[in-house]
């Protein structure tokens, strides 16, 4: 009788720490995937960017943007006929990104938001609000 009782306690001792192990498990996996969802979000914004601003000059009318996340820092850089400007105060949420460039020494804010291979959003200056829209350039 003895022997049948020590039994059973070590079989509901097993039986508890499986339960335990796999409900750890599941709230381990259960948050990779919310971590996991987060960076997929965020990776919607990294690529490269033709683009285009209405009712800009011509020399800022097109470009191409390229953003990338060099070890969990967003760099962004945008191409123009005139050379490539470097992007400061980026911030990333989700499929929006936001960051400054200065252009001629004036400061332009821009807002995009990332939806599939499309991007869109606007550019603010001293000179007035502007719209940019433009696709993602997929490798050939």
């Amino acid at each position: 009788m003895k022997n049948t009782n020590t039994v059973r306690g070590f079989l509901s001792l097993a039986v508890a720490i499986l339960c335990l192990h796999t409900a750890f498990c599941n709230i381990t996996i259960q948050n990779y995937m919310l971590e996991y969802d987060e960076v997929m979000a965020e990776s919607d914004v990294i690529g490269t960017w033709r683009y285009t601003v209405d009712n800009v000059p011509p020399e800022y009318r097109t470009g191409v943007l390229s953003i990338l996340n060099e070890n969990g820092a967003y760099v962004v850089q945008v191409q123009l006929k005139a050379g490539t400007l470097k992007a400061e105060n980026i911030s990333v949420e989700g499929n929006k990104i936001r960051f400054k460039i200065y252009l001629e020494g004036s400061p332009v804010s821009v807002e995009l938001m990332a939806s599939e291979d499309k991007i869109k959003g606007s550019s603010s200056s001293s000179e007035g609000t502007y719209t940019i829209k433009g696709e993602r350039v997929k490798p050939q």
